[in-house]
């Protein structure tokens, strides 16, 4: 039986036996014991205050967390931001040095010509021409007409790259070695001998050698300069080296060989322009 009501009120009896276990330590806290209503409200929701708080602080560390993370979220956003930027900004700055660099060559190189020379940066070619003509950024209003010849500087040499075909006010187009409409007058120093090379066109990247007898010794990879009897260019300026000697033709009273030009039309960016008329070459 008393089991029986014990197992019914056995919440009762486990409330008021911390009940009576709380204002037992506030008696043996206190030299002078006394409790009031309040003493006895604040012993009864202590516990309750103490699980609950726990739970308050808990979550509130956790959205603090979650704000902590949103704040190192956005200081990564703005440090990335500001690496591109930097990256941006640095090569920025490399490109100005290459410019700078190029620059810096194209003033040097129009120091050592003796010539009134303009420099032009190639604006537009035409591969599927094989690089017969090319257009660059200079025109009537920089001193450019037709018939002016022009030079580049390539691999640390100076080579022949074509003529002025025609001339607008803000640009012209250059009719390169390679245009079988351009023959050249050459000079081969080792043979000794004069000549002409002519472009081939036909995406062919050689020009014929032309009018040197046969009874001429040539040399493969033997240079072709400009010649001083020419009336297009400066002498001595590199045009390329003989590549091929066809010796087939039995018949033949001429050379048949072929010159491949220095200068890789491809890769060039900048070319020369000399202005002054052809009777103040040296």
């Amino acid at each position: 039986m008393f089991s029986f009501f014990l197992s019914k009120h056995r919440n009762s009896f486990i409330f008021g036996f911390l009940f009576i276990l709380s204002v037992s330590f506030m008696s043996f806290s206190s030299t002078k014991f006394s409790l009031t209503f309040k003493e006895v409200g604040e012993t009864i929701l202590y516990p309750f205050r103490f699980v609950f708080g726990g739970i308050w602080d808990g979550a509130a560390g956790l959205v603090n967390s979650f704000g902590e993370r949103e704040k190192l979220k956005e200081a990564l956003e703005q440090r990335e931001k500001e690496l591109i930027f930097y990256k941006r900004q640095f090569v920025e700055v490399e490109d100005l040095k290459k410019e700078n660099e190029k620059l810096k060559n194209l003033l040097n190189y129009k120091q050592l010509e003796s010539f009134d020379i303009e420099s032009a940066r190639i604006i537009g070619r035409d591969p599927e021409a094989n690089f017969s003509s090319l257009t660059i950024d200079k025109g009537r209003k920089d001193g450019i007409e037709a018939g002016m010849p022009v030079f580049a500087y390539y691999n640390e040499g100076k080579g022949i790259v074509g003529i002025i075909s025609e001339s607008s006010f803000f640009t012209a187009k250059i009719k390169t070695i390679r245009n079988k409409d351009l023959a050249v007058g050459i000079y081969l120093p080792y043979a000794e001998i004069h000549g002409v090379v002519q472009g081939l066109g036909d995406n062919k990247n050689f020009m014929a050698l032309l009018y040197i007898d046969k009874d001429i010794s040539l040399n493969l990879g033997e240079k072709a300069i400009t010649s001083s009897e020419g009336d297009l260019f400066p002498k001595n300026i590199l045009i390329g080296t003989v590549s091929y000697i066809d010796t087939t033709d039995k018949t033949r009273l001429t050379h048949k060989a072929y010159i491949k030009p220095y200068i890789n039309l491809a890769q060039i960016e900048d070319v020369f322009v000399i202005k002054k008329s052809l009777e103040a070459k040296e």
